[in-house]
């Protein structure tokens, strides 16, 4: 199996100073679990990237010392997962998260695969894909949201374990599994005519093609898929790809990239040979 990441920093987080607030994290355990997990602090929180940290850094843990099956098999639920987070919040801030838990509010996507089942968890915005070798969806995890922006949940909710969405399918058929915050969902909303499905199928269909197989080449896919909508920048990117087919990449972590930098090369690269074409004709 092969993992592909991306971590942008927004360009309006980027002109304000405000550092990159999504985290990124996957893990081949030593357990046989394969482990993705998402988390995109919400920007109005004062600690939300402490917040997406502790989310992303907890689920991978759990799912570290305890194999698929057995989790399964113990009938875990929602509260096994939002419980552990919110204990190791109130651990590693316990002044700070009595007086306001909203202060670190913030999303989470996962999914976690033995190689026989994949089970996902999704509370808030962003999407989580599983695609078929076909080109179908064999799952797709809609935002809870439904797109409104003033409106989504966090794992720090009242009612965060009613809103955590397990789901459970079988790992025959999927060869992709792609999760993904609200950064790139407004690309791929425009990309496919607002249908967020369609042009994420896409995406999963270059990566099954081979196309992509390491994280350049899917942050090559995303300057370019992007290069019509700068105004789609403006938040924090957070995506994780993984092939059940390709050999393992062995990209490390790495520091959130410049979107400012790195898209308006490609934005521009794209004005000057429309202007060229302009000129030809």
């Amino acid at each position: 199996m092969n993992i592909m990441q991306y971590l942008g920093r927004g360009v309006y987080h980027e002109d304000n100073g405000t550092p990159c607030q999504d985290r990124v994290r996957y893990r081949y355990a030593d357990n046989g679990n394969v482990i993705l997990a998402i988390s995109d602090g919400c920007s109005s929180a004062k600690y939300a990237e402490k917040a997406a940290e502790t989310n992303i850094e907890t689920v991978v843990k759990l799912f570290s010392r305890m194999t698929l099956k057995e989790f399964l098999d113990q009938n875990k639920n929602a509260a096994d997962i939002i419980d552990p987070i919110l204990a190791a919040m109130k651990k590693k801030e316990p002044k700070r998260f009595a007086k306001d838990p909203t202060e670190f509010s913030a999303t989470l996507l996962f999914a976690v695969t033995d190689g026989k089942d994949i089970l996902t968890g999704h509370i808030g915005d962003g999407n989580i894909l599983c695609a078929k070798a076909d080109g179908t969806a064999a799952y797709y995890s809609e935002e809870e949201n439904a797109g409104s922006a003033d409106r989504t949940f966090f794992t720090v909710n009242p009612d965060a374990k009613a809103h955590l969405r397990l789901t459970l399918l079988p790992a025959d058929d999927v060869t992709n599994v792609m999760l993904y915050s609200d950064g790139p969902q407004k690309m791929l909303w425009y990309r496919g005519d607002r249908d967020i499905q369609k042009a994420a199928l896409e995406l999963a269909g270059r990566v099954h093609a081979g196309e992509i197989a390491d994280c350049a080449q899917l942050a090559d896919a995303l300057a370019e898929m992007t290069a019509d909508a700068m105004y789609q920048l403006m938040d924090d990117w957070s995506m994780l790809v993984l092939d059940t087919e390709q050999k393992q990449c062995g990209d490390m972590l790495f520091d959130p990239v410049s979107m400012k930098q790195r898209f308006m090369k490609t934005f521009d690269k794209k004005i000057d040979a429309e202007q060229e074409g302009h000129e030809c004709s």
